[in-house]
């Protein structure tokens, strides 16, 4: 399948950018013991925010790179609205929650799986083999969930 030039890599960075934000928000608000209500007004704020600020960094860096301007737009659109459709992923899995082990629990399984999503997407799209691409995507946008849940957890300790 033929995939439009340059907008992969705006996908991937926004959908992977927004999954991880927003599954570090609900892990930190597990491991901090924040109230449900608290940790989805600072997710849904960050995702709004953060998808703004993706479309704005990806539409001055195409044109830094001498990209013209309604190629930098659509790009910057694509990463934004990837950003904020798979950074709504892990917000649902809260706002759906009833105790904060089905939180952890959702919260993981859906992070994985939509991974996991991104990786066979991006093999459909650039005809990379399938596996090695969800085994990137999946080590690396864990270990980066992992490294935001440690800071959580460390922190609320002190």
């Amino acid at each position: 399948m033929p995939v439009p030039t340059g907008l992969v890599r705006p996908a991937v960075l926004g959908g992977v950018d927004g999954l991880v934000t927003s599954f570090v928000i609900v892990a930190a608000g597990v491991a901090g013991s924040v109230e449900k209500r608290i940790v989805l007004l600072i997710g849904v704020a960050s995702l709004v925010a953060d998808a703004v600020s993706m479309a704005a960094s990806e539409i001055l860096s195409v044109r830094a790179e001498g990209g013209i301007l309604t190629t930098a737009l659509t790009q910057g659109s694509v990463c934004a609205a990837s950003f904020l459709l798979l950074g709504t992923l892990p917000l649902v899995a809260l706002a759906l929650s009833t105790t904060v082990a089905v939180t952890a629990t959702s919260s993981i399984a859906v992070f994985a799986f939509a991974l996991c999503g991104i990786g066979l997407a991006r093999a459909r799209l650039t005809g990379e083999r399938w596996s090695a691409c969800v085994a990137e995507v999946l080590a690396i946008g864990c270990a980066a969930g992992l490294v935001g849940y440690a800071v959580a957890a460390i922190q609320s300790r002190l």
